[in-house]
């Protein structure tokens, strides 16, 4: 959707991730989404703007998502200079996806071994108050996912000025794995092919 806002849809069921408030973004458009649940990583607005999600009222026990949370750094500290943050695994119909949230420092072993693996890892690639694009592409290859889709960077002028280009994570892997693409929608199943899916955001 922009930034590290996304829609997650199986069997009639949607969850969005990380809503952003557009005041605290630059080029978004203003949000008003419809879901059936809203999952955040952290309290910082560009990322917890429930506001901008209508509810429809489904109960949460409907839903064919299993979610698993995990503390991913903010920062260095733990924490101690940018608060927490928290990493969200959705599993349903034999897929699992990781929305990283703003992770700003790297994982221990434990924990890549959580993710080792998962079907599409979403991750932020433009530093700032997340990892470098460089050490962002050092966790995707520790990891192993099937899918990169990268978040929170800057791209044909959406994304503050301090956040890194697109490009900047881009080049860190082999060009014929890395695909633009004309929509802001993939489907994700099993063992599929690795690559790099740099979406389409809302507005673009």
């Amino acid at each position: 959707i922009g930034h590290a806002c996304f829609a997650i849809k199986e069997k009639g069921y949607t969850i969005i991730i990380d809503p952003y408030d557009y005041h605290e973004t630059f080029g978004y458009p203003e949000l008003r989404l419809v879901a059936d649940q809203v999952l955040v990583s952290h309290e910082h607005r560009g990322h917890n703007f429930r506001e901008g999600v209508k509810l429809t009222g489904r109960a949460e026990s409907r839903s064919p998502f299993h979610v698993t949370t995990m503390e991913a750094p903010h920062d260095k500290m733990q924490g101690k200079l940018r608060g927490g943050n928290k990493a969200n695994i959705l599993e349903a119909g034999g897929v699992r996806v990781a929305h990283m949230g703003d992770i700003g420092f790297t994982l221990s072993e434990e924990q890549i071994n959580m993710l080792y693996g998962v079907d599409a890892l979403m991750i932020g690639a433009g530093s700032c108050t997340a990892l470098p694009s460089q050490d962002a592409a050092r966790l995707v290859k520790k990891i192993q996912p099937h899918v990169v889709i990268p978040m929170h960077y800057r791209f044909d002028g959406h994304g503050a000025r301090r956040l890194e280009h697109i490009e900047d994570f881009t080049y860190q892997f082999e060009r014929d794995t890395v695909k633009f693409y004309d929509t802001d929608t993939i489907e994700i199943c099993p063992n599929m092919d690795f690559q790099v899916a740099v979406l389409k955001y809302m507005g673009r």
